[in-house]
């Protein structure tokens, strides 16, 4: 058992990638965490973290004295995992997908006042909206006009001109359509940097195109809206000229009206405030046509806010790819069964899930010879499949045997009937990226919760206590970072949603050892191959740029070398307690003068002393730290192999691991004449030993039959001697009772 322990511990140092072993450190391990794999490079990068992950998560407004009390409200909840307004274009979009130079700008306003402006962080045009409307040396604001961005001077001068420059050798401001700017003018609009030509009225840098709302179908054309603020002010206000949210809400806010518009909370609406803080009327927004109701702000409202109803952005479309649902989650591999009305079923193959759109997954139930149909949702959040047999049973949907992909498309729910205006029926199934949640007047905030929680696709639902003793529901997402995000909306009640954490995807600038520079993103704050074989974790926000370097590790061939030595010297210390020889006391091991632990002993010490050949460039294992000590015992330097694994790694990994000649394979080879299955020296021995065991037993066995034998034959004797001892002694006592006959005397 020793001699495979050391054959054990050998084949330990078999695998070359061992010797290949990578670690790294962070000089902000607090901040930035690394793990690598052993194909990492050696040497340096050095990451920033600008911005954590977070999960969305919101709270209502909405209380109650008692989790458990009835709310006395009827209605729906609805939890949609797309579709927001607030939205802004991201860089990497524009310049028909060129996207923009990271780098700095240099404006120069009509007051020549100059800043040079930092956008090397920026992701989206909002980012670049902000850095520059935020610059304090210059007096100039950036808005956009269709696809392109516009500048305004504030300054109040005209003695220089307005001016845009690169800084450096960069071309950001081109990419941004800015560089040239050099006018004698309050205002200069850059070139068009979207890359869609002669389609600004449907895309946009800012906003989004009033054609993607009510469901993909558009708003239509819009008129005007009347406002009426409370100070009793009154104003139509043109929106005639709008083609995107962001349009609408610059024509609102420059009215001259006491108001502020906005995105609703939610994300999905708008939002509009009254500013004027008079009395004499209520807020109200109305317009002579549906103007007013297709933007969801005909209202009257005294509480001097109007929320608009959701929009409804189509955020779903044949292009969307499947692994895009569920919040960025995507859908289970698997095969889903589709049954129609008249009982047909068919099999809809999705193993190739991740590689699909939902034109696919359309194109291939609409292909499946069903009497249904599929197609994109009025909504824009998904499709729907409609069955127009008008047969006696129900459109079923459910995943085959360990399958989820069904339930992952939320298409495993129940049929419903509906009315298309004919004679007939259509059973249909929409499935949405959205939770709709029924509420009853019998429901209280646990059972709402419950609701929730019971359907659990995109959000769960919990009830806290407030400070005050009052309870409310919270709200988190599914998934973190920003495809986290949820809008949540309710119908027949006010739930009155306040966000309380924004879904926000972490943000990590990394410089390569070749100098490249990249900002990543993650929704977990996990940063998998950030280089090869490096993996980040983000914990906190850096104070300044951590260094990262990638080094050789060399314990794991150390600790498997020492496990080698340590196992040797178990051998060694056993061989000695069986074959000692104490003059003294003239006593033994049991195993004093065997030749087979003589022959263990010499060929293993053979090894690790002698020779070796056909490794590579070293030749003894006291190149790599072995070495025996005067008690025939292994010593291990670990300095040294550390040292030599560092200057020379590549002959380390050949002297153990080339095949066949290499020092692991060495010791399997002497092991195996030691104690492999064959005819190896310890098996030859036992097998010796057990045929001597054998042939005793069998002597022993005779020598137990003529014993037998013997004494069956004794004992027949003695049976026989005392037979004859009883009949001599029955004769004995015969005779004993003769008597003298006497005869009378004549």
């Amino acid at each position: 058992a020793l001699v495979i322990g050391v054959q054990w511990a050998g084949n330990k140092l078999s695998n070359a990638g061992q010797f290949q072993a990578r670690t790294a450190t962070s000089s902000q391990s607090e901040a930035i965490s690394v793990s690598v794999k052993a194909n990492a490079k050696l040497g340096n990068l050095r990451a920033e973290s600008v911005q954590l992950a977070s999960t969305y998560s919101a709270q209502s407004s909405l209380q109650s004295s008692s989790a458990d009390t009835p709310l006395g409200l009827a209605g729906s909840i609805e939890l949609r995992s797309g579709g927001f307004l607030n939205t802004s274009v991201e860089l990497s979009e524009l310049n028909q997908g060129r996207g923009v130079q990271s780098g700095w700008i240099r404006i120069t306003d009509r007051a020549g006042n100059v800043e040079e402006i930092d956008l090397s962080r920026a992701k989206t045009i909002d980012e670049v909206m902000d850095a520059i409307n935020n610059a304090s040396r210059v007096r100039v604001r950036a808005t956009t006009v269709g696809d392109s961005i516009r500048l305004s001077d504030f300054s109040g001068s005209t003695a220089h001109n307005l001016r845009v420059d690169e800084v450096g050798v960069g071309e950001t401001a081109a990419d941004l359509g800015l560089r040239g700017i050099d006018v004698s003018a309050s205002t200069a609009t850059g070139h068009d940097i979207y890359g869609d030509i002669g389609d600004s009225a449907t895309s946009g840098l800012q906003g989004v195109p009033l054609s993607k709302l009510g469901g993909g179908s558009g708003l239509g054309s819009l008129t005007a809206i009347t406002v009426t603020t409370t100070d009793g002010s009154s104003a139509a206000i043109d929106l005639s000229s709008a083609t995107t949210t962001r349009d609408v809400l610059r024509l609102i806010n420059d009215s001259g009206l006491p108001i502020e518009a906005r995105i609703n909370d939610s994300g999905t609406g708008f939002r509009i405030r009254d500013l004027a803080g008079g009395n004499l009327t209520p807020l109200a927004i109305t317009s002579s046509d549906s103007t007013a109701a297709r933007l969801g702000l005909e209202a009257t409202s005294e509480s001097r806010v109007i929320e608009g109803g959701g929009l409804q952005k189509q955020f779903i479309d044949e292009t969307t790819r499947l692994s895009d649902l569920r919040q960025g989650r995507g859908i289970g591999a698997g095969t889903i069964l589709i049954t129609d009305s008249a009982g047909v079923s068919a099999t809809i193959d999705l193993n190739d899930a991740a590689e699909l759109t939902v034109g696919n997954l359309i194109e291939r139930i609409n292909q499946s010879g069903l009497g249904i149909t599929a197609l994109l949702n009025e909504t824009g959040d998904g499709f729907q499949i409609s069955d127009h047999l008008g047969g006696p049973g129900r459109l079923q949907i459910a995943d085959t045997i360990g399958g989820s992909t069904a339930a992952d498309l939320g298409l495993t729910a129940d049929s419903i009937d509906i009315e298309d205006g004919s004679a007939e029926t259509l059973q249909r199934i929409n499935t949405r990226q959205s939770d709709t949640i029924e509420v009853t007047q019998e429901d209280s905030l646990s059972s709402i919760a419950e609701k929730i929680n019971s359907q659990g696709r995109f959000a769960t639902a919990s009830v806290t206590r407030r400070s005050d003793g009052q309870y409310t529901i919270s709200f988190r997402s599914a998934q973190g970072g920003a495809d986290g995000r949820l809008s949540i909306d309710s119908s027949g009640f006010d739930l009155g949603i306040q966000t309380s954490s924004l879904g926000r995807d972490a943000v990590l600038d990394v410089t390569l050892a070749d100098g490249s520079s990249r900002t990543l993103r993650s929704r977990d704050g996990v940063f998998e191959e950030v280089a090869e074989g490096v993996s980040l974790t983000v914990k906190a926000l850096t104070t300044e740029a951590a260094n990262i370097e990638v080094l050789r590790d060399h314990s794991p061939a150390i600790d498997n070398v020492r496990t080698l030595a340590t196992q040797y010297n178990k051998l060694v210390d056993k061989l000695k307690s069986l074959t000692f020889f104490d003059p003294e006391r003239q006593s033994t091991g049991l195993l004093f003068g065997t030749s087979e632990a003589l022959q263990i002993e010499t060929l293993f010490s053979r090894l690790f002393s002698g020779s070796i050949a056909g490794a590579g460039a070293l030749k003894s294992a006291g190149a790599v730290g072995l070495s025996f000590n005067d008690q025939g015992r292994l010593d291990f330097s670990e300095t040294r192999l550390s040292d030599l694994m560092e200057s020379d790694g590549e002959a380390v990994k050949d002297f153990f691991t080339r095949e066949a000649t290499g020092f692991t394979a060495r010791i399997g080879s002497v092991a195996d004449r030691i104690a492999g299955a064959g005819t190896s020296l310890l098996i030859n021995r036992t097998e010796t030993l057990g045929f001597r065991i054998q042939r005793n037993n069998a002597q022993e066995a005779a020598m137990n039959e003529r014993l037998g034998n013997e004494r069956e034959r004794l004992l027949k004797q003695f049976y026989g001697a005392e037979a004859a001892i009883a009949k001599l002694q029955s004769n004995q006592n015969y005779i004993s009772q003769i008597q003298l006959l006497q005869f009378p005397s004549r």
